[in-house]
Protein backbone atom coordinates (compact mmCIF):
# COMPACT_ATOMS: atom_id res chain seq x y z
CA UNK A 1 0.00 0.00 0.00
CA UNK A 2 1.17 3.52 -0.73
CA UNK A 3 2.61 5.59 2.06
CA UNK A 4 1.41 8.75 0.33
CA UNK A 5 4.88 9.91 -0.60
CA UNK A 6 6.13 10.73 -4.07
CA UNK A 7 8.59 8.17 -5.37
CA UNK A 8 11.81 8.25 -7.32
CA UNK A 9 11.80 6.40 -10.62
CA UNK A 10 15.28 4.99 -10.04
CA UNK A 11 13.82 1.76 -8.56
CA UNK A 12 11.52 1.09 -11.53
CA UNK A 13 11.29 -2.54 -12.67
CA UNK A 14 10.31 -3.58 -16.19
CA UNK A 15 10.45 -7.13 -17.56
CA UNK A 16 9.62 -8.41 -21.03
CA UNK A 17 9.64 -11.86 -22.66
CA UNK A 18 12.75 -12.58 -24.68
CA UNK A 19 10.53 -14.29 -27.31
CA UNK A 20 6.91 -15.34 -27.75
CA UNK A 21 6.39 -17.99 -25.06
CA UNK A 22 9.90 -17.22 -23.90
CA UNK A 23 11.44 -16.21 -20.60
CA UNK A 24 10.41 -13.05 -18.76
CA UNK A 25 13.63 -11.01 -18.69
CA UNK A 26 14.37 -8.04 -16.40
CA UNK A 27 15.27 -5.22 -18.82
CA UNK A 28 15.25 -2.48 -16.19
CA UNK A 29 18.98 -1.90 -16.49
CA UNK A 30 18.56 -1.10 -20.21
CA UNK A 31 15.96 1.58 -19.49
CA UNK A 32 15.92 5.13 -18.18
CA UNK A 33 12.38 6.00 -19.27
CA UNK A 34 9.00 4.25 -19.05
CA UNK A 35 6.06 6.44 -20.06
CA UNK A 36 2.56 5.01 -20.00
CA UNK A 37 -0.08 6.15 -22.46
CA UNK A 38 -3.82 5.54 -22.79
CA UNK A 39 -5.79 6.59 -25.83
CA UNK A 40 -9.52 6.32 -25.09
CA UNK A 41 -12.01 6.57 -27.94
CA UNK A 42 -15.00 8.87 -27.45
CA UNK A 43 -18.23 7.79 -29.10
CA UNK A 44 -20.89 10.43 -29.64
CA UNK A 45 -24.12 9.04 -28.17
CA UNK A 46 -26.00 12.33 -28.43
CA UNK A 47 -29.70 12.26 -29.33
CA UNK A 48 -31.79 15.08 -30.70
CA UNK A 49 -32.73 17.60 -28.03
CA UNK A 50 -35.59 19.69 -29.44
CA UNK A 51 -36.56 22.68 -27.35
CA UNK A 52 -33.51 22.41 -25.06
CA UNK A 53 -31.96 25.85 -24.56
CA UNK A 54 -28.47 24.52 -23.89
CA UNK A 55 -28.13 21.08 -25.55
CA UNK A 56 -25.35 18.84 -24.23
CA UNK A 57 -23.47 16.11 -26.05
CA UNK A 58 -23.46 12.62 -24.55
CA UNK A 59 -20.05 10.97 -24.87
CA UNK A 60 -19.64 7.25 -24.29
CA UNK A 61 -16.22 5.71 -23.65
CA UNK A 62 -15.02 3.48 -26.50
CA UNK A 63 -12.02 1.27 -27.00
CA UNK A 64 -8.85 1.91 -25.04
CA UNK A 65 -5.36 1.69 -26.56
CA UNK A 66 -2.69 1.38 -23.88
CA UNK A 67 1.05 1.46 -24.39
CA UNK A 68 4.38 2.22 -22.81
CA UNK A 69 7.02 4.30 -24.55
CA UNK A 70 10.33 2.98 -23.29
CA UNK A 71 13.85 4.16 -23.87
CA UNK A 72 17.34 4.08 -22.53
CA UNK A 73 21.03 4.34 -23.16
CA UNK A 74 21.94 2.08 -26.06
CA UNK A 75 24.27 -0.89 -25.51
CA UNK A 76 25.15 -3.94 -27.54
CA UNK A 77 23.18 -6.11 -25.09
CA UNK A 78 20.10 -3.87 -25.48
CA UNK A 79 20.46 -4.06 -29.28
CA UNK A 80 20.56 -7.86 -29.25
CA UNK A 81 17.54 -8.13 -26.92
CA UNK A 82 15.28 -5.59 -28.63
CA UNK A 83 16.19 -6.61 -32.17
CA UNK A 84 15.09 -10.16 -31.33
CA UNK A 85 11.62 -9.14 -30.06
CA UNK A 86 10.87 -6.13 -32.28
CA UNK A 87 7.60 -6.63 -34.14
CA UNK A 88 6.50 -9.61 -32.03
CA UNK A 89 3.08 -9.98 -30.40
CA UNK A 90 2.03 -12.11 -27.45
CA UNK A 91 4.97 -11.11 -25.25
CA UNK A 92 4.46 -11.06 -21.48
CA UNK A 93 5.43 -7.95 -19.54
CA UNK A 94 5.63 -6.82 -15.91
CA UNK A 95 6.00 -3.24 -14.72
CA UNK A 96 6.69 -2.23 -11.14
CA UNK A 97 6.93 1.57 -10.77
CA UNK A 98 8.16 1.08 -7.18
CA UNK A 99 10.19 -2.08 -7.79
CA UNK A 100 9.35 -5.66 -6.90
CA UNK A 101 9.10 -5.64 -3.10
CA UNK A 102 6.21 -7.69 -1.73
CA UNK A 103 2.96 -5.74 -1.80
CA UNK A 104 4.08 -3.20 -4.42
CA UNK A 105 1.87 -2.52 -7.45
CA UNK A 106 2.52 -4.73 -10.47
CA UNK A 107 1.08 -4.04 -13.91
CA UNK A 108 1.31 -7.11 -16.12
CA UNK A 109 -0.16 -8.79 -19.15
CA UNK A 110 0.62 -9.34 -22.81
CA UNK A 111 1.93 -6.89 -25.37
CA UNK A 112 3.56 -6.31 -28.73
CA UNK A 113 6.91 -4.59 -29.10
CA UNK A 114 6.73 -2.09 -31.93
CA UNK A 115 9.15 0.34 -33.49
CA UNK A 116 12.43 -0.42 -31.75
CA UNK A 117 14.77 2.36 -32.88
CA UNK A 118 18.39 2.19 -31.94
CA UNK A 119 21.06 3.28 -31.84
CA UNK A 120 20.36 7.02 -31.95
CA UNK A 121 23.58 9.00 -31.76
CA UNK A 122 24.57 12.66 -31.62
CA UNK A 123 27.96 14.32 -31.42
CA UNK A 124 27.22 15.93 -28.05
CA UNK A 125 25.01 13.31 -26.42
CA UNK A 126 24.69 9.75 -25.22
CA UNK A 127 23.68 7.09 -27.75
CA UNK A 128 20.12 6.00 -26.98
CA UNK A 129 17.25 3.77 -28.16
CA UNK A 130 13.47 3.85 -27.96
CA UNK A 131 10.55 1.48 -28.50
CA UNK A 132 6.80 1.23 -27.98
CA UNK A 133 5.23 -1.54 -25.95
CA UNK A 134 1.61 -1.81 -27.17
CA UNK A 135 -0.49 -3.40 -24.40
CA UNK A 136 -2.98 -6.14 -25.35
CA UNK A 137 -4.00 -7.17 -21.82
CA UNK A 138 -3.44 -5.37 -18.53
CA UNK A 139 -3.81 -6.70 -14.99
CA UNK A 140 -3.27 -4.57 -11.90
CA UNK A 141 -1.95 -6.66 -9.03
CA UNK A 142 0.90 -6.82 -6.55
CA UNK A 143 4.27 -8.52 -6.34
Amino acid sequence: MSDGQVISGVGTYFALDDDVGGTLTDISTFLNSVQGANDQDELDGTNFQPGVADPVKNFIPGFSSRSFNIGGNWSEDAEVFFSAVNGKSGLNYQYGPRGTDTGRVKLSGTCSLLGYTGPQSSVSGITTFSARVRVSTRVVGTF
